[in-house]
């Protein structure tokens, strides 16, 4: 079963509106990277899916982008500044008491 399939069987078995609140936040928590935290993970655990890969193979590569990427830029800006961080994007980082974007 993928994701919008569980999210559609808990949102008939709550009957909760297609514009619940309660189902964005579980859609935000299923991709939490945090094993406590995360709803993939819990899921998983109780076989309530099969992932089409090997645990140990998903999880053993590096989280580190490629030096050259703007994900790596972006990361060694967060390491630097995380707590100026207000919001990243894919092109831009916006820093607490920016007046505005600059790009």
């Amino acid at each position: 079963m993928n994701l919008p399939e569980l999210i559609e069987q808990f949102r008939e078995s709550e009957k909760l509106a297609n514009d619940d609140p309660w189902l964005r936040s579980l859609d935000l928590s299923y991709h939490l990277l945090d094993r406590e935290q995360g709803l993939f993970y819990a899921l998983m655990d109780h076989h309530a899916f099969r992932v089409p890969y090997l645990l140990e193979t998903i999880t053993s590569h590096s989280l580190c982008p490629p030096g050259t990427t703007r994900a790596a830029v972006r990361g060694r800006c967060i390491e630097k500044f995380g707590s100026a961080v207000h919001a990243t994007q894919w092109d831009y980082i916006l820093l607490k008491g920016a007046e505005k974007k600059i790009e």
